[in-house]
């Protein structure tokens, strides 16, 4: 890129005549900064930039992906964030087209603060205290969906509770946990559909979710008249 030429100064401010690679020309608003100031500085920008909204155009609005955080290094030089501090810092965004109600993530999450440093300690502390046999592979399956959630949340600095993927697979390890409650030999996945938010049943089979609905009242419609007439006699 060319050198930039000054166009016109006013004490702190100016502009400057900048030339591309290409060879156009464009014009950029330049201010006067301390070099211990330049940090503080470029934030500011920042925040005027993602409050800033267009009189015009279809696109008015800068504002931050609410699907992402800061990246943090530890003392080690290394990128990582707190798994505990990062869920109290995360904040839910409601979505009109979000595809799975309830939206389960953030409390999840939170309830793991409360047991453990991670997912991955809350998975090894309910493999321990559920009685789950060894080599069932719930187990493996819970550990590697607890892994993903860690590295998304302390690596690539996530904000998971607004990612419906991360939805999906945290109500996966909720059925795995719900599935073993009653006997850990022989768990029960018979509410999956509903874990899951699935429209359609596994198999190839299509049943609209508004018929299984109907279906699934008037069957207790059906249930309670029987219940009133045994009543009566």
């Amino acid at each position: 890129m060319a050198v930039p030429t000054i166009v016109s100064q006013d004490g702190k401010h100016g502009l400057l005549a900048v030339l591309d690679d290409e060879g156009s020309s464009f014009t950029v608003r330049v201010e006067k900064v301390k070099n211990d100031d330049l940090g503080e500085f470029c934030e500011k920008i920042i925040q005027r930039a993602r409050i800033m909204e267009s009189l015009h155009g279809e696109d008015n609005l800068v504002a931050p992906d609410v699907r992402i955080m800061p990246v943090t290094y530890g003392a080690n030089g290394e990128r990582s964030r707190d798994f505990k501090s990062t869920i109290q810092q995360m904040q839910q965004c409601e979505f009109e087209d979000f595809p799975l109600e309830p939206r389960t993530c953030l409390e999840y999450l939170k309830a793991v603060g409360e047991i453990a440093e991670s997912c991955y300690g809350q998975h090894l502390a309910w493999v321990q205290q559920s009685r789950i046999p060894e080599g069932d592979r719930a187990i493996f399956e819970d550990e590697v969906l607890s892994r993903i959630i860690d590295t998304a949340i302390k690596y690539d600095a996530l904000n998971v509770c607004n990612l419906a993927c991360m939805e999906m697979l945290v109500r996966r390890k909720q059925l795995l946990a719900e599935a073993h409650v009653g006997n850990p030999s022989a768990p029960s996945y018979e509410a999956s559909d509903y874990f899951m938010g699935m429209r359609y049943r596994p198999g190839g089979g299509i049943v609209v979710p508004s018929l299984s609905e109907h279906v699934s009242r008037r069957m207790h419609e059906d249930s309670q008249i029987l219940k009133e007439k045994r009543k009566l006699k």
